[in-house]
């Protein structure tokens, strides 16, 4: 039979339980270190990036502001890329100036052509037929006019070979240095948004990795608590079970006062009883033999024996197979 409190709940499963609510306990504490320093890196890699994010959005600010130079975009925060767009903006009217000179004359010498090439009147033909002589006067004309276009349109070939072609070409060459300019930074761009992206998917693996950590961890801290609970239950035990020694020892003191009550009353009842059965025995005795035989109901009732009370105990709500708990047992255990 168990001779202490720690042979009735187990010794050795307590100390099992505190084995491992110790090794939890040290293991959590080494684990909450390592998670706190992983949690001051990732913060720190996630705060760098949002860092980065801001100043690479300058950038690409610069860059969109650069490759949209002809469709009217804001200025960014680059002087150098600011001079550069107005400069292109420049050559562009520029070049807009000698494609609308070159659109010019090249209508002038569709026009030129359209009329060389027309269909000859009828009654020009009809007049032609009556007289050679003005026929001729007629051709001579046209013909001097014709070479003084002509002599035009070699004066605008000579301009555009030498003034408006080679300041388009400088304008397209310009342009392009622009446009390739605007394509590498581009090209810059896209290579730095897809190694931000690795880096981001870096970090949401880190996070990831990071809740599953905490996640192994809330079950860890949540079975220390249990043996926590268990443990702490166990060092209140001594306490309960001086409590619950004092109750053992009330719960006997109120048993004996009730005991000792109830049979004070049924004493005192038995003895009413037989003061009553003694005062109807002498009133038989002196009126009995005088009662008719026409009232038996009567004489049925005034024979009765006085009421009694039976008082039934129930069994001890303390065994008595429990050892005695004296008050000087209750303050020798507190």
């Amino acid at each position: 039979p168990p001779r202490t409190l720690l042979d009735c709940c187990g010794e050795d499963r307590l100390r099992t339980w505190l084995q491992e609510c110790e090794d939890h306990a040290d293991a959590l504490v080494n684990r909450a270190a390592e998670l706190a320093t992983a949690y001051g890196e990732l913060h720190h890699a996630v705060e760098t990036q949002a860092q980065r994010g801001i100043g690479d959005g300058r950038g690409a600010a610069s860059t969109v502001a650069v490759a949209g130079v002809a469709e009217g975009a804001p200025a960014s925060d680059d002087p150098e890329l600011d001079a550069m767009r107005a400069r292109c903006l420049s050559r562009h009217a520029d070049q807009a100036a000698v494609v609308a000179t070159l659109e010019s004359d090249f209508e002038r010498v569709c026009r030129l052509l359209d009329e060389q090439a027309a269909p000859e009147d009828p009654d020009a033909a009809a007049a032609a037929a009556s007289g050679a002589g003005s026929v001729s006067g007629s051709m001579a004309g046209s013909n001097a006019r014709l070479s003084q276009e002509c002599a035009a349109l070699e004066d605008i070939r000579i301009t555009h070979q030498q003034t408006a072609l080679p300041a388009m070409l400088a304008v397209d060459a310009e342009l392009r240095a622009l446009q390739d300019l605007a394509a590498a930074r581009k090209t810059a761009l896209s290579r730095e948004l897809h190694a931000r992206l690795r880096q981001i998917s870096t970090l949401q693996a880190g996070m990831n990795e990071l809740r599953t950590k905490l996640s192994v961890y809330t079950t860890l801290l949540s079975r220390v608590q249990n043996y926590c609970t268990h443990l702490e239950y166990m060092h209140q035990l001594p306490e309960t079970y001086v409590a619950c020694l004092g109750q053992l020892l009330c719960r006997r003191a109120y048993a004996d006062a009730f005991s000792a009550r109830a049979h004070s009353a049924v004493e005192a009842l038995a003895a009413m009883r037989d003061e009553e059965a003694a005062a109807r025995t002498a009133f038989l005795k002196a009126y009995g033999h005088m009662l008719p035989r026409g009232l038996p109901a009567l004489a049925k009732v005034l024979s009765r024996r006085p009421l009694h009370c039976e008082m039934r105990i129930p069994a001890p709500e303390v065994p008595t197979s429990l050892a005695p708990v004296l008050p000087e047992d209750l303050a020798a255990a507190a």
